[in-house]
């Protein structure tokens, strides 16, 4: 008996694959309600929009994404699992500026350890995530450009995630 966002995820093909309900309570004790309509198709928002020849920045939530170009969004944490069948060398794993939540520390360690280009944000960046970062003034053209300068890969995103990490 709550208010909910509908955001619906469609393929490639413009068809609906899956369907998010986003709780307009900030105290609700379920955020997200998804609900899958074809298993074969990635879990992911953007999916209609996506030119993968191209940078694809993969965030946490269909919001954030509809302010940066280009990007996807799980319906879940895990965002590993969630593109494992794209090429991951045009990929940019973008988790919430969480740095001293040790599940999205570890979450953006296997991302690392897998081979994924990461981004770690800035010291100086003190939103949450996109949507507040949009909140707060930043530009989505800016908010990308943070991202394209603070992706990482290998040892020197080990050492980023190391610097960042507050956990």
């Amino acid at each position: 008996d709550e208010g909910r966002l509908l955001i619906p995820f469609l393929d490639s093909n413009k068809s609906v694959h899956a369907f998010q309900g986003r709780s307009l309570r900030k105290l609700s004790s379920v955020k997200y309600i998804t609900i899958v309509l074809n298993d074969a198709v990635p879990k992911l928002y953007g999916l209609d929009t996506l030119d993968d020849s191209k940078i694809v920045p993969v965030l946490e939530g269909p919001i954030d994404s509809m302010f940066v170009p280009n990007s996807v969004a799980t319906a879940g944490g895990d965002m590993v699992s969630a593109v494992k069948d794209f090429d991951k060398n045009n990929l940019v794993i973008v988790y919430d500026n969480e740095p001293r939540s040790k599940e999205t520390v570890k979450k953006l360690d296997k991302a690392i350890m897998n081979g994924y280009n990461v981004c770690i944000w800035p010291d100086s960046m003190e939103h949450k995530d996109i949507n507040d970062m949009v909140l707060a003034g930043l530009s989505p053209e800016f908010i990308e450009h943070i991202i394209k300068t603070n992706t990482y890969r290998d040892l020197s995103a080990k050492l980023a995630l190391q610097k960042w990490s507050k956990a």
